[in-house]
């Protein structure tokens, strides 16, 4: 019984020895062939032109692809190294010439500027003396709508230092009277107040008792259908009839007084140019009639002095010759 026991496992010993001899065998197989294993060459897309090189990289895949197989840790193919872009080239601007350079552009643009204001000034010498024309024309037809087909105007000479003194400026005071009876008629005063779009030329008929008879606007460059209503609204111009001088205004009801006026609503900077212009004429006017009733009394008080002059002369010589005729007498 122990030696079958021993024979047992000496057979078993073998059998081990064996089978470590069988995987030392493999593994130096396997080593082997993993070193003899050649890389894959890359594939070059470029280069396919030929069916012969096509047929070629097939093979090289399918000996490639068994290689792996065989292989436990196949290596992959390297891929194609990507060409770099070439760099791209900065644009250096140059100096340019006389036209891109700052001292050329603005040489430029100062005889763009130039030829520019002469050109408007060729046009204003132009046109000035037609809208002149134009303006006088409508003066003269609003004079004659205001005091009468019948009446004539004098310019009055002599109070320019004073026209800058008022709430707007005075351009002229001109005496009107009739033609036909030369009755005095009043005074038409031509005031230019500022509004909101500038300057407005307005005529204001003021009665011999200094109190406004009505009113007119020649030109403006109010806003249309706010500032324009000045002009538009009836309403708004008979409030300044019959109305002194220093006339005040009110924005809302109630209603104004006896020498107040109402704005317009919207239109309340136009309004108060309008009020302006109408008191800087009604002022002009006052100091106008101050000025002729001083002089008319000055005048008057010479007249006086002379005459009273001319009697005592008159006196002098009569007692003179009276007293030489009684002397003759009495030697005769």
């Amino acid at each position: 019984m122990s030696e079958e026991k021993n024979n047992n496992s000496n057979n078993i010993d073998e059998e081990i020895k064996e089978t470590e001899k069988t995987e030392e065998i493999k593994e130096v197989v396997t080593e082997t062939k993993i070193e003899n294993i050649e890389p894959a060459e890359p594939i070059d897309i470029f280069k396919n032109n030929d069916n012969t090189e096509v047929k070629e990289d097939k093979e090289n895949k399918e000996d490639g692809e068994e290689s792996v197989k065989d292989t436990p840790n196949p290596q992959k193919p390297a891929k194609p190294p990507k060409t770099p872009k070439p760099p791209r080239e900065k644009k250096v601007k140059s100096g340019g010439g006389f036209g891109e350079s700052i001292f050329g552009i603005g040489i430029i643009l100062g005889i763009i500027t130039v030829v520019t204001v002469f050109i408007l000034a060729v046009i204003n010498s132009l046109t000035a003396p037609v809208i002149a024309q134009k303006l006088q024309e409508e003066k003269e037809e609003s004079i004659f709508s205001l005091f009468g087909e019948s009446a004539e105007y004098e310019i009055l000479t002599g109070f320019e230092d004073i026209y800058s003194n008022f709430s707007a400026p005075v351009t002229e005071v001109m005496a009107v009277k009739d033609k036909k009876s030369q009755q005095f008629l009043g005074y038409c005063v031509t005031v230019t107040p500022k509004g909101f779009g500038g300057k407005i030329i307005m005529l204001v008929a003021v009665n011999p008792n200094a109190t406004v008879k009505d009113t007119r606007i020649l030109s403006m460059s109010e806003t249309a259908g706010q500032g324009t209503k000045i002009d538009t609204e009836s309403w708004f111009r008979k409030q300044f009839d019959h109305k002194a001088n220093n006339i005040k205004h009110v924005k809302k009801e109630p209603s104004p007084g006896e020498n107040e006026i109402q704005t317009i609503a919207g239109a309340t900077v136009s309004s108060r140019a309008f009020l302006n212009g109408v008191n800087a004429a009604l002022d002009a006017v006052g100091e106008i009639v101050k000025t002729h009733v001083t002089t008319n009394i000055t005048d008057d008080e010479e007249d006086i002095d002379e005459d009273i002059d001319d009697e005592e002369t008159d006196e002098n010589v009569s007692e003179t010759e009276f007293e030489t005729e009684t002397e003759g007498d009495i030697n005769e």
